[in-house]
């Protein structure tokens, strides 16, 4: 059972009331509206990937509109320790991303603290304080404001800030 507490932020405006918003131990998978995206706009979600985890994601949605799909897979459809980026439009995946720069930051059993942040041109992404990847907007930010996550994951607490 998830526990949700909000404590507004100093000057909260622009997150129609959703800065401050902390929720701790959500069931999986999990699904809510998040208020919309824009510059500046940061979400930290930090979890656990069960122990036999082959896989979990992250989206960030706008009704059937996937605007970032974030899919760690540690051993799922012929990939192993990648994260698939992507967005769904009209029913349809674009492009797959799935090259990092650096090392594959998540583990089987160990905990992580994600940061997602909003930019302008995209999402930028860092795992345990460590900038991971960039993903360029191919929806408009302003019409996402769902966030679901799925799979075998524990998520203790996500935050929004902005």
């Amino acid at each position: 059972m998830s526990n949700i507490i909000h404590v507004p932020y100093p000057g909260e405006t622009s997150c129609q009331g959703l800065c401050g918003l902390k929720i701790y131990n959500p069931d999986i998978p999990f699904g809510r509206n998040i208020g919309s995206f824009y510059p500046g706009k940061m979400l930290f979600i930090n979890g656990t990937p069960n122990p036999d985890c082959p896989r979990f994601s992250i989206n960030l949605k706008s009704g059937k509109e996937n605007a970032f799909h974030f899919d760690v897979r540690f051993n799922f459809d012929n990939d192993s320790n990648v994260i698939i980026r992507n967005a769904k439009i009209d029913g349809k995946f674009g492009e797959a991303e799935k090259t990092l720069s650096c090392p594959f930051p998540f583990a089987p059993g160990k905990a992580f603290e994600l940061v997602l942040l909003v930019d302008q041109s995209g999402y930028k992404v860092a795992v345990n304080n460590q900038h991971i990847l960039e993903f360029s907007h191919r929806f408009p930010m302003e019409n996402v404001n769902l966030l679901r996550v799925r799979g075998d994951v524990k998520i203790s607490l996500i935050r929004i800030q902005g």
